[in-house]
C-alpha cells in the first residue's frame, strides 16, 4: 500500500482551507451584523436624547416667557441616564459624548438651583431675617438662575441643531 504524499496533502489541506474560509466569512458576517445593530442603537439613543433636550428647551422657553412665575421646570434626564447605564452612550462619537455630558451636567446644576429657589420661596425665613435684603438677595438668585437658563437654552439649541444636521 503506497501512500501518495500529494493526495495526502490535498486531502488534508483542502478541507482545512475550506474550514478557514468559512470561519473568516462567518466572522465578517457577525461583525457586519453587530455593526448594523450598533448603528441602530446609536440612532435610537440620538433620537431619544434629541427629544429629551427639545422637551427641556421648550420648558425653559415657556418659563423664560413667563419670567415672574415660580421656577418649576421639568428637567427629565431619563434618556441620558438610561443610555449611560446601558452602555449605549459609548456608541456615540467622543465629541458628542462630551457635548451631551456638558449639557446634562449643567442641567443638573440648574435643577439643584431650582430646588433651592423653591425651598427659599416656601421657607423665606431661611434666607435671612432681614426681609428687605432677603428680597434683594432672592431677586439676585432669580436673575442668576435666569441667566443660567438662557445660557443652557443656547447650548441645547446648538446641540439639537448639530444633531439635526448630522441625521
Amino acid at each position: 500500500m503506497e501512500i501518495n504524499i500529494t493526495q495526502l496533502i490535498v486531502g488534508f489541506f483542502g478541507p482545512l482551507i475550506g474550514v478557514f474560509v468559512g470561519y473568516i466569512l462567518s466572522k465578517r458576517w457577525d461583525l457586519k451584523k453587530q455593526e448594523k445593530i450598533n448603528q441602530e442603537k446609536r440612532k435610537r439613543v440620538l433620537t431619544s436624547l434629541r427629544e429629551e433636550l427639545r422637551k427641556i428647551n421648550g420648558d425653559i422657553n415657556d418659563w423664560l416667557y413667563k419670567k415672574g412665575s415660580m421656577p418649576n421646570i421639568d428637567f427629565p434626564t431619563g434618556c441620558y441616564e438610561s443610555s449611560v447605564n446601558s452602555g449605549n452612550f459609548s456608541l456615540l462619537d467622543k465629541e458628542l459624548q462630551s457635548d451631551f455630558t456638558g449639557v446634562y451636567e449643567k442641567i443638573m446644576r440648574i435643577k439643584s438651583k431650582q430646588i433651592e429657589i423653591q425651598k427659599n420661596l416656601i421657607y423665606p425665613s431661611e434666607i435671612s431675617s432681614d426681609v428687605i435684603s432677603s428680597k434683594e438677595r432672592f431677586r439676585d438668585i432669580i436673575h442668576e438662575f435666569t441667566e443660567d437658563l438662557e445660557e443652557l437654552n443656547k447650548e441645547i439649541e446648538s446641540l439639537v441643531k448639530k444633531l439635526d444636521i448630522g441625521s
